[in-house]
């Protein structure tokens, strides 16, 4: 009696096991949901070109909130869309000039992220992702020294470009963290009113750490 009860005990554990392992199979058909759940900070330097006067030089600080879709079109490959917004403090490193500021700018795109599949059993799986965005923002800030003392503000538009890849954790058959290491560049341009409104051109390169949470519908 005792062979027979650990021998089915054995064999609800197998099933069980045969049964998570399918559940967790991301395979094609699979709904890839991350709705506004992930967090980054965002750190680097940006290059403002006002169109007739020197070459500006600018760090930011920023966090980002990301929400993201996508649709498995084959084992591990999704698509969809993302949708991004960074708010933080500009800093231009300019001799003579103690200028602070604050950023603001919406992103919105297409994404492609691939989970390698490591088995069914695997409760962790590297990814990566590729994001092309459009984005718009505004960079509000007050300029202080000995010859101005005014406040400016830009506004610009452009496009960014997003590689990442990290880690997901499974928490359930369905749900997942992940923790990834992000770079962004961007390419945009606008026009900035110090008192006199100049065109201007912006290029930017930055870096940062995102956490975040995805839900899998099958």
């Amino acid at each position: 009696m005792k062979r027979v009860s650990i021998l089915a005990l054995i064999l609800v554990l197998c099933f069980a096991g045969a049964v998570l392992a399918e559940e967790k199979k991301i395979d094609r058909g699979t709904i890839l949901v991350g709705g506004g759940s992930s967090l980054g900070l965002l750190m680097g330097n940006h290059t403002i070109e006002p169109e007739g006067s020197d070459d500006i030089e600018a760090s930011t600080t920023a966090f980002t909130l990301m929400g993201h879709g996508g649709y498995f079109l084959m084992d591990g490959l999704a698509l969809g869309p993302i949708l991004s917004f960074s708010y933080g403090q500009v800093k231009v490193g300019q001799e003579g000039l103690d200028t602070t500021g604050t950023l603001s700018m919406w992103e919105i795109g297409a994404q492609g992220v691939y989970i390698f599949n490591l088995g069914p059993r695997k409760t962790w799986a590297p990814f990566g992702a590729l994001a092309l965005e459009y984005l718009s923002g505004s960079m509000d800030y007050e300029v202080d020294s000995e010859a101005v003392n005014s406040d400016s503000s830009s506004e610009m538009s452009g496009w960014s470009v997003t590689p990442r890849g990290g880690i997901m954790f499974f928490l359930h058959n369905r749900i997942a963290l992940d923790l990834s290491v992000y770079f962004k560049y961007i390419s945009a341009s606008g026009s900035m009113d110090s008192g006199e409104q100049q065109d201007m051109d912006v290029t930017s390169m930055s870096y940062g750490i995102m956490l975040g949470i995805d839900g899998f519908l099958h």
